[in-house]
């Protein structure tokens, strides 16, 4: 489902960072169920940086361009 929302949606930065994020809690929530709890502070702290990363980004495309989206932006 999260992969069918990045190709139907693939041109707004914020629903590609969205959908990542949510790729993301469902690894979490996988590895919790299997009783990986080892991996499971690991994914945590990688998804609030790389949550933290793609805000920055989605600001300065902002700043820089004045859009959000991929195809105005040249990317």
């Amino acid at each position: 489902m999260v992969f069918l929302g990045m190709m139907k949606k693939k041109n707004s930065v914020l629903s590609v960072l969205l959908n990542l994020e949510c790729l993301v809690l469902l690894m979490f929530m996988w590895f919790a169920m299997k009783h990986e709890m080892f991996f499971s502070p690991l994914f945590l702290s990688v998804g609030a940086c790389e949550a933290a990363v793609g805000l920055s980004v989605l600001v300065s495309m902002n700043r820089d361009k004045g859009s959000m989206h991929l195809f105005e932006c040249g990317i």
